[in-house]
């Protein structure tokens, strides 16, 4: 398998609008972003 994570492996807090989980139950992230340093730190700050 040749995953190609492409822009999702440049994700970034900035990224995110933390005000869009705000009313969430439940929030899916894809393990293998886990393996970026930035993406980590982006899921981390939710």
């Amino acid at each position: 398998m040749r995953t190609y994570l492409g822009a999702a492996s440049n994700l970034s807090p900035e990224n995110l609008d933390i005000n869009a989980f705000e009313n969430s139950e439940i929030v899916y992230m894809e393990g293998y972003l886990w393996d970026e340093p930035v993406a980590k730190e982006a899921y981390k700050s939710i």
